[in-house]
């Protein structure tokens, strides 16, 4: 009964919104109201991710896909995960003897760092696995410092056995732990690894490639933030590249907005669910949100609206067909909706403003060459 209440209650907040965008449009050619239309349509993707968020995320962990799906419901309550006084702590919950040590190579290379950084987790912060041993942010950062460089490291895990090794997460913890110009170890410094990154090319066809651009942007942002007498060589072509690339996006878009529309899907799901299709689609569009916002010079323009209303609606179609029954069906559908929603979520406050990203301050770390 509670759960039905709750979707009562859910419905009616969607369409007040919908109700309020369609009575107050904005008026052809005129200049709207300070982002009035802009504020209403965020505030109903919000209400629709957040809805989709709570029908999966009250359900147990599925053993496969624990890491993920922690991973991703950090991504969702963004730093509130992490506030001294929150009533229910991700952070605490997954990094008191919930995990096991495997589970950080069940997970892409540097992804728990960079969900540290977003959250503003100290380099103190301990984790402790299941085993009773016990690490730290600083300690793994440390080790991840150590192991980039030429030659490439060792394969991560499986996935980077097969596809090459991912760098993205890690650079957007280097950059926000250590700074966008700071030494990695006695060879590499985080400009080296950017340079590496962009001289390969970024590929947009797998979801890590985007993950990759949102750590070149993080780069990026955080260095013009810090560096008000202009950028570095390395940075000027970077923003360069980065502006290149979000422009091309844009006008590779489709008549209806969707981003990425020639790329593959990004996750597989049984059965060829149409569902699963269309929560393909919103992870898609929204990790574009997540990187371009970070680029200088971004902003919401026509073509930018135009990809916000096709997530909108996305969204929207997606609240309308996924219930519990199905989700319950298969772990995959229960991990496709919590990334569709974490990462729509995270995209959004980007969207907002990007000044939670912390000004860069170099922490106390061990040296490169000493032992995490």
């Amino acid at each position: 009964m509670a759960r039905s209440l709750s979707e009562t209650r859910w419905r009616a907040f969607c369409y007040l919104h919908l109700v309020f965008f369609l009575l107050y449009p904005a008026t052809t050619g005129a200049t709207p109201s300070p982002d009035e239309p802009l504020a209403l349509r965020f505030a109903r993707i919000e209400t629709h991710a957040r809805a989709l968020f709570e029908r999966v995320d009250h359900m147990a962990p599925w053993p496969v896909f624990f890491p993920s799906v922690a991973t991703h419901r950090l991504l969702a309550c963004g730093r509130s995960c992490s506030s001294p006084d929150a009533t229910t702590s991700y952070v605490a919950a997954w990094f008191d003897g919930t995990m096991a040590e495997g589970d950080l190579r069940r997970l892409h290379r540097g992804e728990l760092l960079a969900r540290a950084a977003d959250l503003g987790l100290s380099l103190e912060t301990t984790i402790s696995f299941t085993s009773g041993t016990s690490t730290t942010v600083g300690s793994l950062l440390q080790e991840a410092r150590r192991t980039i460089g030429v030659p490439p490291p060792a394969p991560w895990n499986a996935r980077e056995a097969k596809k090459g090794p991912e760098y993205g997460w890690l650079l957007q913890a280097f950059c926000t732990y250590l700074g966008p110009t700071a030494p990695l170890n006695d060879t590499w410094t985080v400009e080296d690894l950017i340079a590496g990154i962009t001289t390969q090319g970024v590929n947009t066809r797998t979801e890590a490639g985007t993950h990759e651009l949102e750590g070149l942007a993080t780069c990026l942002h955080l260095q013009t933030a810090s560096a008000p007498a202009g950028p570095s060589p390395a940075y000027a072509a970077l923003a360069e590249t980065l502006s290149a690339r979000l422009q091309d996006d844009l006008d590779r878009m489709t008549v209806e907005g969707q981003l990425y529309a020639e790329a593959t899907n990004f996750s597989r799901c049984p059965g060829n669910s149409s569902r699963c299709d269309l929560l393909t689609a919103i992870i898609k569009q929204a990790h574009f949100f997540e990187w371009a916002p970070l680029v200088p010079g971004f902003s919401v323009d026509g073509r930018v609206q135009q990809a916000l209303a096709r997530l909108d609606a996305l969204l929207e179609q997606a609240h309308l067909q996924i219930d519990e029954a199905w989700i319950d069906q298969h772990g995959v559908r229960a991990a496709l909706v919590l990334a569709a929603t974490s990462h729509t979520l995270h995209a959004l406050g980007r969207l907002r403003t990007t000044q939670y990203l912390p000004r860069h301050s170099t922490p106390s770390l061990p040296d490169s060459s000493d032992s995490p």
